[in-house]
């Protein structure tokens, strides 16, 4: 195996992840200690595969579909368990995912007009890393929280989430419009925008 590819077969290995996480969370409710131990695996997966792809330069047009592909995958099936499992609200998975779906879309425009990726900012890395957090400890302990905690966590998550989507705002409007500039691509990495 080319060692170049090794970023897109982390996020297969993340889409896997994202296929097998509903199987294990029903199948072995309440113990939900495994499914969450996989989404945690699928969430280093992601931070690895980023890692080197930015340090070796290792970009492919397959890694720019794969990686975000996988993302948001595996975040729609550990919010959709979740949620048929009553412990995050409808509503708030409803909004996150419609979030996470213009995020897609204005990552899919950029892509095809401007020929290239958005650099990852604090903002995506924060709303990541909380939505990581905000999900391993409703997994594990939502059913013993109170709802007050679990209503509380799920909206510092969607919070997170959206103000990302509005400091990614300008670049969409930045780049959506614009002509490919080679000279602009030269420090493009394969880096998703959450």
């Amino acid at each position: 195996m080319n060692v170049k590819n090794l970023p897109n077969l982390l996020s297969c290995l993340r889409l896997i992840a994202a296929i097998v996480f509903p199987f294990l969370f029903f199948s072995l409710y309440p113990n939900t200690v495994p499914a969450m131990i996989l989404f945690v695996f699928a969430g280093l997966t992601d931070v690895l595969d980023g890692y080197l792809a930015r340090r070796n330069g290792w970009v492919s047009d397959l890694g720019k579909i794969l990686d975000p592909l996988a993302d948001k995958l595996m975040q729609a099936a550990v919010l959709l368990s979740l949620t048929v499992k009553g412990i995050i609200p409808l509503w708030i998975t409803v909004l996150y995912l419609f979030k996470e779906l213009l995020m897609l879309s204005g990552a899919t425009v950029v892509l095809k007009t401007a020929k290239t990726v958005v650099v990852s900012r604090w903002c995506g890395k924060l709303a990541a890393f909380v939505f990581y957090a905000a999900m391993v400890v409703l997994g594990l302990f939502g059913e013993r929280l109170g709802a007050g905690w679990v209503l509380a966590i799920s909206l510092t998550t969607l919070a997170a989430a959206l103000l990302a989507l509005i400091v990614y705002l300008p670049d969409f409007f930045r780049y959506a419009g614009k002509d490919p500039d080679p000279a602009e691509k030269t420090g493009e990495h394969q880096a998703e925008s959450r």
